[in-house]
C-alpha cells in the first residue's frame, strides 16, 4: 500500500509541474514607434512595435578619419545623429577647398553612433518594419529602451548540447525513427530519441526549430539547431504535460537549460 501510495505521488509530481510566469523583452529599435501599453493583454502574433529602419550599414570611417582616435570619432559622429540624411548627402568633410575628404550618406536614414570597431552605424529607412508577439501574453511597459512582456508556462531544466534560443510548436509526440520526422514537423521543437547523423541533415531541411533529447542518449550532433538534454524525470514530465493535448507554443533555450510551455 505504501509502495502504490508513493507511485500515485510521483505522477502527480510528474503531471502537476508549478506554473511559472516567464518574460520576453524585445528590444526597441530607433526610428520606432510602440504600439502597445503597460497592463495591455496581447494575443500571439500582435504587433508590438512598428519601424521605418529596413537594416543597418556598417561604414568605414579611415578613410576620412584616419587621423583621430575614437573620441574624437565619436564626438563628430555624435553631432550627426540629430536629424535624416538623404542619400548622396554630404554629411561632413575635412581639408582645404582643393582637396576635401566627404563622409556621404550611403542611403536614406539616420546615424546610430560607433560601433564596437570605430565604425558608423547607419540604420536604412525602408519598408516598414513590423515586431508581433511571439506568444499570447501580458506587456508589461518599457524599461531601458526594451519593452517586457510577460506570460504563463511550465519550466523544464535540462542541459545545453547545441547552444540557441527559438520559439516553436511542441510536437506531442515522440520522434523514434527517421520516417517520424516529416513535414508535419516544420516550425517545431522535437522531442527525439535513437537518432543518427542523417537525422539532423533532414531536420534542418524540414524546417525544424529546436531538438529535445533525453540524456544518457548516445548521439552524433552535427547540427547548427538548439538542442537540450534532459533528465528521465524531466522527461517523463514533459510528455506527461503533452500527453493527449494538442501542438503547444514553446520556448526553447538550450543556453539557459530552460524549455518553456506556453500557457493559455
Amino acid at each position: 500500500m505504501a509502495v502504490f501510495f508513493v507511485d500515485l505521488i510521483y505522477c502527480y509530481n510528474l503531471k502537476m509541474r508549478k506554473v511559472i510566469k516567464a518574460k520576453w523583452v524585445v528590444k526597441i529599435p530607433v526610428e520606432s514607434k510602440v504600439l502597445v501599453k503597460k497592463g495591455q493583454e496581447l494575443a500571439e502574433g500582435e504587433t508590438l512595435i512598428k519601424s521605418s529602419l529596413g537594416h543597418i550599414l556598417s561604414v568605414d570611417l579611415d578613410k576620412i578619419f584616419k587621423d583621430k582616435d575614437r573620441e574624437e570619432r565619436k564626438e563628430i559622429v555624435e553631432k550627426l545623429k540629430d536629424r535624416i540624411w538623404e542619400k548622396g548627402e554630404v554629411m561632413f568633410f575635412l581639408g582645404s577647398f582643393l582637396k576635401k575628404k566627404k563622409l556621404i550618406a550611403p542611403e536614406k536614414g539616420r546615424v546610430l553612433g560607433l560601433d564596437e570597431f570605430g565604425d558608423m552605424r547607419f540604420g536604412v529607412f525602408g519598408e516598414e518594419r513590423k515586431i508581433m508577439s511571439p506568444v499570447k501574453a501580458t506587456c508589461l511597459g518599457e524599461k531601458e529602451g526594451k519593452l517586457e512582456l510577460e506570460f504563463k508556462a511550465r519550466e523544464y531544466k535540462g542541459e545545453a548540447i547545441v547552444m540557441g534560443k527559438t520559439w516553436g510548436r511542441m510536437l506531442p509526440r515522440v520522434i523514434r525513427r527517421l520516417v517520424d520526422l516529416d513535414n508535419n514537423c516544420e516550425g517545431s521543437i522535437i522531442m527525439v530519441e535513437k537518432v543518427d547523423e542523417y537525422f539532423w541533415k533532414k531536420a534542418e531541411a524540414i524546417g525544424v526549430e529546436g531538438v529535445v533529447v533525453k540524456k544518457e542518449e548516445e548521439l552524433v550532433f552535427e547540427t547548427s539547431l538548439p538542442v537540450m538534454s534532459l533528465s528521465d524525470f524531466e522527461w517523463l514530465a514533459l510528455e506527461g504535460e503533452l500527453e493527449n493535448k494538442d501542438e503547444m507554443r514553446a520556448l526553447l533555450n538550450s543556453k539557459a537549460g530552460r524549455l518553456l510551455l506556453v500557457l493559455e
